[in-house]
């Protein structure tokens, strides 16, 4: 299982390798709506998946098989077991993005 990193800013980009394919990965925080959506595309920049909101404790990109997308399972995860809402202050430090690669499913 893996961690995603997420950074104290309310838009950025980060380059991931999962299962040994790179992905780059690009994460908005939606203040009109309040939430946070994912993006993720190829290296090489061909989009693969746009604005999949985060919510909690939820397999995230089951809705969108068939797309080169990571093969293991995407959850944004409340670390303490909380049921937090996810909120533009606590992912990242209450809640975490994690990877579970599909070879521990």
């Amino acid at each position: 299982m893996y961690t995603i990193a997420f950074l104290d800013l309310p838009s950025f980009s980060i380059d991931v390798t999962l299962e040994t394919t790179p992905y780059h990965f690009t994460f908005h925080w939606n203040s009109r709506g309040a939430f946070w959506v994912m993006n993720i595309d190829s290296f090489d920049l061909v989009r693969l998946v746009s604005g999949v909101q985060l919510v909690p404790n939820f397999s995230l990109l089951d809705k969108y098989p068939g797309r080169g997308l990571p093969p293991g399972l995407f959850i944004a995860a409340d670390k303490r077991g909380n049921r937090f809402d996810i909120t533009r202050d606590n992912m990242g430090v209450e809640v975490v993005l994690l990877y579970v690669p599909s070879d521990e499913l």
